[in-house]
Protein backbone atom coordinates (compact mmCIF):
# COMPACT_ATOMS: atom_id res chain seq x y z
CA UNK A 1 0.00 0.00 0.00
CA UNK A 2 0.79 3.29 -0.90
CA UNK A 3 1.80 6.21 1.77
CA UNK A 4 0.78 9.60 1.26
CA UNK A 5 3.00 12.18 2.41
CA UNK A 6 1.73 15.69 4.37
CA UNK A 7 3.90 18.81 4.26
CA UNK A 8 4.37 19.91 7.66
CA UNK A 9 3.55 23.42 8.78
CA UNK A 10 6.67 24.13 11.17
CA UNK A 11 9.29 22.11 9.00
CA UNK A 12 7.71 22.06 5.36
CA UNK A 13 9.34 18.55 5.31
CA UNK A 14 6.76 16.02 3.77
CA UNK A 15 5.64 13.26 6.41
CA UNK A 16 3.80 10.02 6.72
CA UNK A 17 3.32 10.57 10.37
CA UNK A 18 2.26 13.43 12.34
CA UNK A 19 -0.51 15.10 14.26
CA UNK A 20 -3.53 17.61 12.70
CA UNK A 21 -4.18 19.81 15.68
CA UNK A 22 -7.34 22.34 15.56
CA UNK A 23 -6.35 25.59 16.91
CA UNK A 24 -8.86 27.87 14.76
CA UNK A 25 -8.17 26.06 11.75
CA UNK A 26 -6.44 22.16 10.84
CA UNK A 27 -2.85 22.57 10.71
CA UNK A 28 -0.81 19.38 10.20
CA UNK A 29 2.97 19.02 11.81
CA UNK A 30 5.23 16.19 11.79
CA UNK A 31 5.71 14.15 14.82
CA UNK A 32 8.79 16.12 15.93
CA UNK A 33 7.83 19.69 15.06
CA UNK A 34 4.52 18.53 17.29
CA UNK A 35 6.48 17.19 19.76
CA UNK A 36 8.41 20.77 20.09
CA UNK A 37 5.48 22.57 19.87
CA UNK A 38 3.47 21.24 22.36
CA UNK A 39 5.71 21.88 24.99
CA UNK A 40 5.80 25.92 24.30
CA UNK A 41 2.04 25.79 23.64
CA UNK A 42 0.35 23.96 27.07
CA UNK A 43 -3.12 25.47 25.74
CA UNK A 44 -2.46 22.10 22.58
CA UNK A 45 -2.96 19.92 25.38
CA UNK A 46 -6.83 20.79 24.99
CA UNK A 47 -6.92 21.16 21.28
CA UNK A 48 -8.80 18.94 19.24
CA UNK A 49 -6.38 16.37 17.57
CA UNK A 50 -5.99 13.82 14.45
CA UNK A 51 -3.24 11.52 14.28
CA UNK A 52 -2.04 10.24 11.02
CA UNK A 53 -0.23 6.98 11.95
CA UNK A 54 1.37 4.23 9.42
CA UNK A 55 -1.68 2.06 10.02
CA UNK A 56 -4.41 4.75 8.89
CA UNK A 57 -2.19 6.01 6.07
CA UNK A 58 -3.08 3.79 3.10
CA UNK A 59 -4.29 5.57 -0.65
CA UNK A 60 -7.48 3.69 0.41
CA UNK A 61 -8.22 6.09 3.53
CA UNK A 62 -7.74 9.38 1.11
CA UNK A 63 -10.57 11.18 -1.15
CA UNK A 64 -11.14 14.01 -3.01
CA UNK A 65 -13.65 16.36 -3.29
CA UNK A 66 -15.59 16.77 -6.56
CA UNK A 67 -16.71 20.44 -6.13
CA UNK A 68 -13.13 21.85 -4.51
CA UNK A 69 -11.08 19.20 -5.51
CA UNK A 70 -9.22 19.24 -1.57
CA UNK A 71 -7.50 16.01 -0.52
CA UNK A 72 -8.71 14.63 2.48
CA UNK A 73 -7.92 11.82 5.26
CA UNK A 74 -10.65 9.68 6.07
CA UNK A 75 -9.97 10.18 9.96
CA UNK A 76 -9.98 14.13 8.81
CA UNK A 77 -13.32 14.35 7.82
CA UNK A 78 -16.90 15.28 10.01
CA UNK A 79 -19.67 12.77 8.88
CA UNK A 80 -23.45 14.79 8.36
CA UNK A 81 -26.63 13.08 10.42
CA UNK A 82 -26.63 10.34 7.23
CA UNK A 83 -22.63 9.01 7.65
CA UNK A 84 -21.67 11.30 4.23
CA UNK A 85 -18.06 12.61 4.89
CA UNK A 86 -17.90 16.70 4.78
CA UNK A 87 -15.09 18.46 2.53
CA UNK A 88 -13.11 20.22 5.28
CA UNK A 89 -12.68 23.31 3.00
CA UNK A 90 -16.16 23.74 1.15
CA UNK A 91 -18.03 21.88 3.64
CA UNK A 92 -20.30 20.11 1.16
CA UNK A 93 -21.35 16.62 2.18
CA UNK A 94 -21.41 13.23 0.34
CA UNK A 95 -18.57 14.72 -2.29
CA UNK A 96 -15.55 13.14 -2.05
CA UNK A 97 -14.28 10.84 -3.90
CA UNK A 98 -12.17 7.81 -3.22
CA UNK A 99 -8.40 8.51 -4.70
Amino acid sequence: MEKLRVTCYACDRDSAEGVWINVGGWTFYCRECHQKAEKRFPSWKYAKKRYLAKDNNARDYWAECIWCDTISHDNFNDYDDNGEPICPKCKRAGAMRKL
